[in-house]
This record gives structure tokens, sequence and C-alpha cells, in this order.
């Protein structure tokens, strides 16, 4: 069997990996995730233990001034190798990163970097995103619901809109940053504009937030829709 030394020692990094706790916040959407520091003071010890050199090359890169901040888009070669055999496997990717500055392609080799190495080992990170995006939707719907209930019990009154409390207004824009967040990572290749969008507003208000996810929304649809 080709590259069964490779083979052999990435699985044996996989079994002694555990879980990454999350230590950075991002605090536009706040939401907590594991940093590339987080993870790399995990894996390298691994790494060094069984003799297994990871690298990246950058085989192509452009950028898309379309938006309201430039957009960096590129395709990585990574590649792991065996010190002792010299065998490789290696893969692609694709990643992106968005920087009024210099530090757009930084910004993508550092989100490639947490998605390659999080995903060939399977390293859990706390927390499952798809109850937590159930829980904030069934918190979403609780007021349509009961208006909706209401509705058909008085069809022959109006239902009075209820002026929302500030605790009221901040658990909404909590679920709907959740939300968002949850959106903005199931998306392939976003459109560079709807992402600028997303991340150059630091403080969006509900209301934006709701725009964004309809957006995001309607992304996912013809994205899930065969051409």
């Amino acid at each position: 069997m080709e590259n069964k030394n490779i083979l052999r020692k990435l699985n044996l990094i996989f079994q002694e990996v555990g879980e990454i706790k999350k230590d950075g916040v991002n605090k536009a959407f706040n939401y907590a995730y594991v940093t590339e520091a987080q993870l790399k003071r995990v894996l390298q010890p691994l790494l060094k233990k069984y003799g297994v050199i990871f690298k990246l090359d950058v085989v192509d890169q452009r950028i898309d001034f379309s938006g309201k901040m430039p957009l960096t888009l590129i395709t990585l070669k990574y590649t792991f190798f065996d010190t002792e055999s010299g065998e490789s496997i290696e893969g692609s990717f694709c990643s992106q990163g968005s920087d009024t500055g210099d530090k757009g392609v930084f910004k993508a080799v550092t989100g490639a970097i947490k998605y390659i190495l999080s995903s060939v080992f399977l390293i859990p990170t706390g927390g499952d995103p798809e109850e937590d995006e159930e829980e904030g939707r069934d918190k979403y719907n609780k007021p349509y619901n009961r208006s909706y209930q209401q509705s058909h019990q008085h069809q022959n009154q109006q239902p009075q809109p209820q002026p929302q409390t500030q605790t009221q207004e901040g658990e909404l824009r909590k679920v709907l940053l959740e939300e968002a967040r949850e959106l903005l990572m199931k998306i392939k290749n976003i459109d560079s504009q709807l992402y600028s969008q997303i991340v150059s507003n630091r403080n969006p208000t509900t209301e934006e937030l709701k725009s964004y996810i309809q957006m995001m929304k309607n992304t996912l649809n013809k994205q899930s829709t065969p051409a």
C-alpha cells in the first residue's frame, strides 16, 4: 500500500489529539472560536513526536475590489510529509480573507490552516453549532407562533404589536447574531459584496441582522438548487 507510513502516523496523531477549547471571541457576531495559536499549541507537539511536517503553498491568489472591503481569494495546496520515509499526502483548499490593508492573504491562510487541520484530525472544539441553531430558531419563532395562534382564535380582531423591552431586544439580537454566524459558515463561495457588507458592520442592528440573514438564506437556496 502506498503512503502507509504517513497514513499510520496521521492516524496516531488523530488518536491522541483531544478536544480543543475555544479561546477567542468574535465581538462583531458575539461567538467564541478556536484561535490558530491554540490549534498549533495542541498539534505541534504531536507532529514533532511522530516526525510529520505540515506544509502550505499558495498556488493562486486574486483580490476582489467590488465590495466595500477588498476580498482576497486564494487556492492552496497542503502537504503532510513523513520525515522518516519521505512519503507525503497532499490536498487542495480554497480560502478568503477580507481586509482594508495588506492582511487579506494572511487572514485567508490562517482560516485555511485552522479548517484543514481541524478537519483532517476531526478535532472537536466544544459546542454543537446545529444544536445552537435549532435553539435559536425556536426562540426566534416563539413570538411569531403566538401571534399566529391568536390570529386564528380571534379572526375578527387584529393583534396589536407589543413594544419590545430592552431585555427582549437584546435576546433577539443575540439569537439573530448566532443564526447569522451559522449561515455565514454554511455558504460556499459567498458573494464578495455580501461578505464585505456583513464583516464590515461591527455593530449591526436587529433589522440589519434580519436583512443579512434573509440575503444569506437566499444565497443558500440558490446554491442548493441544481443548475
